[in-house]
Formats: C-alpha cells, sequence, structure tokens
C-alpha cells in the first residue's frame, strides 16, 4: 500500500464524563445517569497508544458530550430532537433551559475545540484525522432503534466529499480488523466523519466500536476482552504509515 500519510490526528470527542463544567451540580447525579448511556466510555484508552511518538496527535474534549458536543454542527438537524451542541434541555426532560451566559460559556469550549483542530490539521498538512467513537448495543435517546447494530462489532464512517477516503484505505482497515474476527461494517450503524472548515486537506475516517465487545454496560467496567480489542486498533495504526 502506498497510503502518504505522515500523521493520524485521534480526534477523541466522547470520552469525557467531566460534569464540572456544569453551573446547575444539583441536578448532575439524575443528569449523570441519564447522559451513562451516551459517553463514549474509555475510547481515549481504546484509541491512544500508551506512548505516542510524533506521527500521532491525540486531541481529547475533556467535557461530558451532554453539556457540549464538539461532533455537532452549529444548526445541527438534531438540535430538533435535543442533541445539538448541548443536550441539557433533553436530558432534564425539556423544560431546563440555559441562561444566556451558560450558552456563551458552553459556545465558546466549543468553538474553543474546533479551531485547536482546524489548528493541527493546518500544522500537518494532508493528515488522516481518525474520528474515535463506541456506540451502545442497547437503545438509547440518540439511537432508540438498535436493530442494525446487533451484527456489527465494528463501524467504519466515512463522508462522499473531500474528505472521503480512498478505497484503498478503507479496504485496509475493513481487512484489518475482520482478520481479527470482528464484524466489519461501513457507515452502520453510524455514517459520516468529522470534518472542519481549514484550508488544509486531509482525510477523515469515523471508527466505531461496539461497547458490547469491551465493557459491561450496567456496571460500566471493562471486560477481559479490553486489551485485545484495544490492541487491533493500535496496531492498525502501523499500517497506515
Amino acid at each position: 500500500y502506498l497510503l502518504m500519510f505522515k500523521t493520524i490526528i485521534l480526534h477523541i470527542p466522547h470520552a469525557s464524563s467531566n460534569f464540572e463544567f456544569a453551573s446547575k451540580y444539583e441536578l448532575v447525579p439524575m443528569w449523570r445517569n441519564q447522559a451513562e448511556p451516551l459517553i463514549d466510555w474509555y475510547t481515549d484508552e481504546l484509541f491512544m497508544p500508551k506512548i505516542c511518538d510524533e506521527r500521532i496527535i491525540p486531541i481529547v474534549f475533556d467535557t461530558c458530550r451532554t453539556l457540549v458536543d464538539v461532533e455537532r454542527m452549529c444548526d445541527d438537524p438534531l438540535e430538533e430532537k435535543g442533541l445539538g451542541i448541548t443536550a441539557y434541555p433533553l436530558l432534564q426532560g425539556g423544560d431546563v433551559r440555559n441562561s444566556q451566559e451558560e450558552d456563551i460559556r458552553y459556545m465558546k469550549k466549543y468553538l474553543d475545540h474546533q479551531h485547536n483542530l482546524a489548528n493541527l490539521l493546518v500544522e500537518n498538512h494532508k493528515s488522516l484525522l481518525i474520528d474515535c467513537h463506541s456506540f451502545s448495543s442497547r437503545p438509547t435517546i440518540l439511537q432508540p432503534d438498535v436493530s442494525k447494530n446487533q451484527d456489527v462489532d465494528i463501524c467504519i464512517g466515512f463522508n462522499e466529499d473531500k474528505t472521503r477516503p480512498s478505497d484503498e484505505i478503507l479496504d485496509l482497515v475493513k481487512d484489518h480488523f475482520s482478520k481479527k474476527g470482528y464484524k466489519v461494517s461501513f457507515n452502520i450503524p453510524f455514517s459520516n466523519s468529522k470534518t472542519i472548515e481549514t484550508p488544509a486537506k486531509y482525510t477523515s475516517i469515523m471508527i466505531e466500536i461496539n461497547k458490547a465487545l469491551y465493557m459491561d454496560e450496567d456496571t460500566l467496567e471493562k471486560k477481559e476482552s479490553f486489551n485485545q480489542i484495544r490492541e487491533a486498533i493500535i496496531s492498525l495504526y502501523t499500517k497506515i504509515f
């Protein structure tokens, strides 16, 4: 394979369970319980090598996605379902609204992350952006119907735009996981990958891991298989350079 990537940027937007950015602390316990199924637990560990050399650059968002979701767009279609840049109103039954001050704080957090990611892409021209996620095997607010999940271990997402990976790269990623015994799909149950407006040229691919592979979704504890799936992910990187 002739792949032409000098750098991999690991975008890890949903691993955090940090609610410290919220001002309504008295609501956090109930909120945390509702938010837990939406968090991409341990994806910062799953996707990140223990030691990152200069070719692998992680960017990990440090706030729970239900406070600020850096994967959403301004005027995102999911805003109508309460799953926009902040899911706060939805998780509180729809009757709680952020103050103007809170909206400003959340938007600044959102924009700062977008700016940092854009800078990374500019500084590392023609890099591969890997959008690192996991998905629940059970119904959630985000995905009430999980029928498409049943036969998928790993979902590979991509966009049909200038960030689209070549067929060569898509085949490489799929074959890598398939040969390790995982069931792989393209754009099912989730589609697309992170993009951001920047003059830099880059390729973007999303990798979503079924949570049932590596964790107990009731206790949130890692399974013994955690290190196995982690090794499968990390070993992919050496094939990309």
